[in-house]
């Protein structure tokens, strides 16, 4: 029980059936009313924390294969693996500490940043990363962990597949007032029209899992998801984030 609705009448002649009804109807509204609320809470309840679940993801293969790198860099280029080490745990320590809803772009560039370099140390000149990035929008708000997944899908299945392409394309434009638009781009093997088909129709195998969730999470905060392009080289991913007022 949250409350009680009392109502009063001067008279004993005024309590009729029909005010009567009409009390009960009023109650019964209020009741209604009220359970809209909680029913509303409970699904941004139910969306904050399928957001926070889709954060908190890393890749156990990208992690030890990190950490092989660091290794085999310790007796080779000790410099090289103190580097690769601080990328690590910029990276680890982005994932498992920020639980927010959204973070500025200018921290999520640093993830991004981070997770390049040790693709990077891992695999040489085979990957050119290039970055487009407005200088008035470092402070603009965007949801956490949505950028270095699609750069991660872009580096992993566009470029190191062995079909020549090495560059990867990250823009971030403002293209309307209270609106930032999010372009990642690779010149390797184009995304096959049936994995987008099947991040549309929710029917998603576990190896596109990142993009699909990142999908997701665009969906559930604004509404649109991403968009996905087949190029004749390579793939094109945008989405547009609102600013916060």
């Amino acid at each position: 029980v949250t409350g009680a609705l009392k109502v009063y009448f001067s008279e004993n002649s005024y309590i009729s059936e029909r005010n009567k009804n009409l009390v009960l109807g009023l109650s019964e509204l209020i009741s209604t009313q009220l359970e809209i609320s909680r029913v509303k809470k409970l699904e941004e309840m139910a969306r904050d924390a399928e957001i926070k679940a889709l954060q908190t993801q890393i890749n156990p293969h990208f992690l030890f294969n990190a950490l092989n790198t660091i290794t085999s860099f310790v007796r080779i280029d000790p410099n090289k693996a103190r580097s690769t080490i601080i990328d690590l745990a910029t990276y680890l320590r982005y994932n498992l500490d920020n639980t927010s809803k959204s973070v500025d772009i200018e921290m999520e560039l640093k993830q991004v940043k981070a997770y390049v370099n040790i693709e990077k140390a891992r695999f040489y000149d085979k990957i050119n990363m290039h970055y487009e990035v407005d200088e008035d929008i470092n402070a603009v708000k965007i949801p956490s962990l949505t950028i270095q997944p699609l750069v991660e899908n872009a580096i992993q299945h566009g470029i190191l597949n062995g079909t020549g392409g090495k560059d990867v394309f990250l823009e971030i434009h403002r293209i309307d007032e209270g609106k930032v638009r999010v372009i990642i781009e690779n010149n390797g093997k184009s995304i096959d029209q049936e994995v987008i088909d099947k991040i549309y129709s929710n029917n998603i195998e576990s190896s596109k899992i990142g993009l699909y969730n990142v999908h997701r999470r665009i969906k559930l905060i604004y509404g649109n998801g991403l968009k996905i392009e087949r190029l004749q080289e390579g793939t094109r991913i945008t989405f547009d984030i609102r600013e916060e007022q």
